[in-house]
Order: C-alpha cells, then structure tokens, then sequence
C-alpha cells in the first residue's frame, strides 16, 4: 500500500496497523495528521525516527512536550 500522504510504500501487515487500515497512511504521515489518536510515548517514537537528529549516534538531550499538551 502507498501513504497518500508521502508516497511511501509498505508491503507486509498492514491490515493490524491502524493508520494503513483507517487513512491510508504511513505510521509517521499518521502521527502527523492523526496526533490524537496515539499515545504520548508513540508519537515520540514514531516522528523520531523522521528526524536526522535521531538518526545519529550522539548523545541528545530529552525533548520537552512537543506537542504542547
């Protein structure tokens, strides 16, 4: 399945996942178009995995309530 957000495509088990099976949408694109339907803790994780930051191997600090909740 394709995101209608992004274009990013996922091939595998897609149908337990509930922002493929509600909006057709990558788990990122989700988070960003759906913030309340996941946890504060899932949102960290899944908008990290977006950021270079991230990505790297250096040490960061905590990020402090980015979604202003």
């Amino acid at each position: 399945m394709r995101c209608k957000k992004c274009g990013f495509i996922k091939k595998n088990n897609i149908t337990k996942v509930m922002c493929w099976r509600e909006w057709q949408l990558c788990a990122i694109c989700g988070v960003e178009e759906h913030p309340e339907a996941y946890t504060y803790r899932t949102r960290c994780q899944i908008l990290a995995k977006r950021y270079e930051w991230a990505k790297s191997n250096n040490k960061h600090e905590k990020m402090e309530n980015v979604f202003g909740l």
